[in-house]
């Protein structure tokens, strides 16, 4: 299904940028942090998160202050030997809105119609990614587990992992996907050696190439990170509310909690935390519209009966990957939109 499965996706890599954040280089990570004069607790008064980098670049390339350089210097050095973790929960959530066109659509392709196709009729995208958990005949929520491989993607022997749950509600004209426990699982490579370029979540969430850092699967393995978010998705249509045009609107929250080990876990609470809502917004801000996008673009196909190759949340590699499983089809589309006087009940949507 596109919707959920779109989105868990970004949440499944988005595991992974924050994952990187805290645990690839702690100098990159937390160089973002400035001096500031403000009256705030304890080590706020030397550092101070900064929002942004330079222009065109990432976190990590801004030169370091001395104190930022004496602060990284003490943090090692009091760190070696030990063995302290400290466990970090955080929050942050983004909202969306995307335009959809569907004047002039019969009853049958509207997007009231799409959003409400039910869930025995849904086709996921990917079988080898996703499996389906029920039948959705109950009238409750559908479930679904998701694997995805980033080794692929990003060059890294992890694979993101996550059951997420779809819940429609036609009164209030809403979905809801919910899901807990999302995490990230090491593989059995020892492919990961220190210096090697991968391909890791960049400040705007795009993949960018970056060093790997040593120990960086067991850093992640260690961390048991876990993830858990809610996404309520709710449309309109043109002349509901107020409205003239049609449109998608959501709403996300999620939740992160990592145990960090030495030497972040030397850092103070209050900066780890603001660290770490950093990345999610930044993330989150960046993946949120997109998502939306995709949906409302899926259902401009799939009324107008035009094959459908899928769109991307992460760039080239899943854009191709997408367009492999089009030509294999013999240039089929990857749904089955309905047709003119077929009830909703009988069309179909990814």
């Amino acid at each position: 299904n596109l919707r959920p499965g779109m989105w868990v996706l970004s949440t499944l890599i988005l595991c992974v940028g924050v994952s990187d954040a805290f645990l690839s280089l702690p100098i990159r990570s937390f160089s973002g942090l400035r001096s500031g004069t403000s009256r705030q607790p304890g080590a706020l008064r030397v550092l101070k998160m900064q929002q942004e980098p330079p222009p065109g670049q990432p976190p990590g390339t801004q030169k370091l202050s001395k104190a930022q350089e004496k602060m990284i210097k003490d943090l090692v050095e009091k760190s070696k030997g030990s063995t302290k973790t400290k466990r970090v929960e955080f929050s942050s959530g983004a909202k969306s809105t995307a335009k959809v066109n569907d004047t002039g659509m019969p009853p049958n392709a509207t997007l009231s119609t799409y959003m409400r196709l039910p869930a025995d009729q849904w086709i996921t995208m990917d079988d080898e990614y996703i499996e389906r958990l029920d039948n959705g005949l109950d009238g409750g929520k559908v479930g679904y587990r998701f694997s995805v491989p980033l080794k692929k993607i990003m060059k890294v022997d992890l694979t993101a992992t996550c059951d997420v749950f779809v819940t429609v509600d036609e009164y209030k004209q809403q979905l809801t996907f919910e899901a807990k426990g999302a995490r990230i699982i090491t593989g059995d490579s020892d492919e990961d050696e220190e210096g090697k370029v991968v391909q890791l979540l960049g400040p705007n969430g795009t993949l960018v190439g970056q060093k790997l850092p040593a120990n960086f699967s067991k850093s992640i393995e260690q961390s048991d990170m876990q993830m858990g978010f809610i996404t309520n998705v709710e449309w309109r249509e043109a002349g509901d509310w107020g409205i003239k045009q049609s449109e998608i609107k959501m709403n996300t929250k999620v939740n992160v909690g990592i145990t960090l080990p030495p030497p972040l876990s030397f850092l103070p609470g209050i900066i780890l935390r603001q660290a770490g809502s950093l990345v999610l917004k930044a993330t989150s801000a960046a993946m949120l519209p997109r998502f939306a996008q995709l949906v409302a673009e899926d259902y401009r196909r799939w009324s107008r009966g035009e094959p459908r190759t899928g769109g991307s949340l992460l760039g080239n590699p899943e854009q191709d990957k997408l367009k492999d499983v089009y030509e294999l089809q013999g240039g089929a589309p990857v749904y089955t939109p309905p047709t003119a006087g077929v009830s909703p009940a009988e069309g179909e949507r990814i």
